[in-house]
């Protein structure tokens, strides 16, 4: 039952959309809300940069809303600690006045691993080289997958691998 339930819930939800209701509010501008919030989380790629360098309308909108006061955070999924994602905003020149702190995906999972929540015995697929600051200070010793404890995927491009079609 709650599975109907929720599959009504969704689609009062998306009507309420639908007609222009107040639950969602389309802006122009994070400075047309900013003083409503305390802090943002920017998503990195695509929100904050291209994938070549940053958006200048992004960066401007982040610097001014740390100097009213709020906490701006980027916000990824990349599988990579935040020191890597700190790299590679730093070798796009971006200016660090924008932001407060990043917090990744890659992150969580590495102070996991760190922290051996799912063994230290870690079999590894991803690109050599590219994934080396996700085991850095982890303490794991790489294995074959039977005698794993815990499977790490690394990959961005898995069609590379066959992995997908």
């Amino acid at each position: 039952m709650r599975h109907i339930a929720f599959r009504e819930e969704q689609r009062d939800y998306s009507n309420k959309l639908r007609e222009g209701s107040d639950m969602s509010e389309i802006i122009g501008s994070l400075a047309e809300v900013s003083d409503q919030y305390d802090a943002v989380l920017c998503d990195v790629w695509g929100c904050f940069h291209n994938g070549v360098r940053p958006y200048k309308a992004a960066v401007a909108a982040l610097k001014e809303f740390r100097k009213s006061g709020g906490c701006a955070i980027l916000l990824t999924n990349a599988p990579r600690p935040e020191g890597a994602v700190l790299k590679q905003l730093q070798a796009m020149n971006a200016d660090e006045e924008a932001w407060d702190a990043i917090a990744s995906s890659g992150g969580a999972a590495s102070d996991s691993v760190r922290n051996g929540d799912w063994g230290k015995k870690v079999y590894h697929i991803g690109t050599p080289g590219r994934d080396d600051a996700f085991f850095e200070g982890a303490g794991v010793q790489k294995v074959s997958m039977e005698d794993a404890d815990l499977s790490l995927i690394h990959i961005s491009e898995p069609t590379r691998l066959g992995m997908i079609s």
